[in-house]
């Protein structure tokens, strides 16, 4: 990830301000990044996981679109591979390139600050169920609260981004 992001911030114009959360709750995690963002008037937020790769030009392609939220499709850390992304199940019907989708995984998501003075927090809600097995994610939290407060959520399905674990999938 770290190699990803150096080669991103060298091949950009993009003035960058760096934030950093470590730490066990995701949720929380992002929560006080996007703060930290609107207190430093932030035009986007950039989520980039720990385990993310991705190529140099990701951050350009992302921009180029100006959508509110935007991010890339890659695979869950598990066997059989499995895309993160929920598509709408007309997905067929999309051009080729941009898709709206019905939720993104945040591991690399461009999202335009302005998007949080409109959604109320939490942004990234999340539940679990009986046996105590995550039942919604974060990430599909936060479309959600996204899509129900009037906003289109895309990806940019060719800009390969991996995800790292025992593999890179």
């Amino acid at each position: 990830t770290a190699f990803s992001l150096l080669n991103m911030v060298l091949n950009t114009d993009a003035d960058f301000f760096p934030i950093f959360r470590y730490g066990n709750f995701v949720a929380e995690n992002r929560e006080k990044i996007v703060k930290i963002a609107q207190e430093n008037l932030c035009s986007y937020v950039l989520f980039v996981d720990a385990d993310m790769g991705f190529p140099s030009d990701a951050l350009q392609k992302l921009l180029v679109h100006n959508k509110d939220i935007v991010g890339v499709n890659y695979n869950y850390r598990y066997m059989p591979q499995e895309c993160v992304t929920k598509f709408f199940p007309n997905d067929l019907e999309n051009p080729p390139g941009l898709r709206a989708v019905a939720a993104i995984g945040m591991g690399l998501t461009l999202v335009k600050t302005s998007v949080f003075d409109v959604i109320q927090k939490p942004y990234f809600p999340f539940s679990s169920n009986e046996e105590g097995e995550m039942s919604m994610t974060e990430d599909v939290g936060f479309s959600e609260k996204a899509r129900a407060a009037g906003f289109t959520i895309w990806v940019y399905p060719t800009i390969k981004a991996e995800h790292y674990g025992l593999y890179a999938y």
